[in-house]
């Protein structure tokens, strides 16, 4: 969105006098997070959990390791807050990670509280049999919307969407970059399509790291090609972290901003701030 780095494990293990055996690589979305961690004892942030500076938690024998976080962004184009929750675990198996984003849309809805909610939950296996840098994935997404005319009205807000695939993370030194390619059920499809993710992280002087994500996917109905990124600058101090997000789409639905509403075939770029805390 990482081999936990082994040698990071390897280092802390090494500071408390624990014995770790050996760590599996993990998936390149989850190994940013972790590398993160890294970063902060001397990572990653987006809206995709991926991204999260802080620290990770290490039990030995069994090398469980997990993280969560909390984020809040104010988008200058749209003039709304989002709240975003991030979580990350590993087991003997692979990893699972997931986000939540809330959203304050004030401006389309009369409404001071949340009014959309969109969350992503991925589960990669590893296969070291294979490829210590490759693993199977399972994906799920899906949304609600709270209308303004009813307490209680819950309705779908986006077409719920099933992914598979395998997962790669690049053997680079500085750079992390890994790549998923995957096949895409969404709900009303007839068929089946396709998406490529990149996320990358890149530890920077002191204590900035610049990270993020691309999707890009296509649509059944029409062949439409959509894209997403959201690169992100942070800078860390202690389990804080802020800094700035920009919101990169073609063909992205929800991309609109107080000035431009959203129009196909337009490019979208619109920036937030943010702060987060990694518990």
């Amino acid at each position: 969105m990482l081999v936990v780095t082994a040698n990071c494990l390897l280092r802390t293990a090494n500071r408390s006098g624990a014995e770790i055996p050996p760590v599996p690589i993990l998936s390149g979305i989850l190994r940013d997070w972790l590398l993160g961690s890294c970063l902060s004892r001397k990572k990653l942030t987006s809206v995709r959990g991926i991204l999260g500076l802080g620290s990770w938690l290490v039990l030995a024998p069994s090398t469980l390791l997990s993280q969560f976080n909390l984020q809040h962004h104010y988008d200058l184009g749209r003039e709304i807050f989002t709240s975003t929750a991030e979580f990350l675990s590993h087991d003997a198996f692979g990893t699972t990670f997931g986000f939540t984003d809330i959203n304050y849309d004030s401006h389309h809805y009369d409404k001071t509280g949340a009014t959309d909610m969109y969350f992503e939950i991925m589960r990669y296996f590893e296969i070291p049999r294979i490829n210590r840098n490759l693993s199977a994935t399972v994906q799920y997404n899906d949304g609600v919307i709270f209308f303004p005319e009813s307490d209680t009205t819950i309705f779908s807000a986006v077409n719920r969407v099933w992914l598979g695939g395998l997962s790669y993370l690049f053997p680079f030194e500085e750079l992390s970059l890994s790549g998923d390619l995957l096949v895409r059920g969404e709900h009303g499809d007839e068929g089946l399509t396709y998406q490529i993710t990149l996320v990358w992280f890149y530890p920077m002087a002191g204590r900035f790291a610049f990270m993020g994500f691309m999707d890009v996917w296509n649509s059944e109905k029409d062949a439409t090609i959509v894209l997403m990124s959201e690169p992100q600058l942070a800078y860390q101090i202690g389990k804080f972290s802020t800094g700035m997000e920009v919101e990169v789409s073609w063909n992205f639905p929800a991309a609109w901003t107080r000035k431009k509403d959203y129009e196909k075939n337009k490019f979208f770029a619109i920036p937030t701030v943010f702060f987060k805390y990694t518990f």
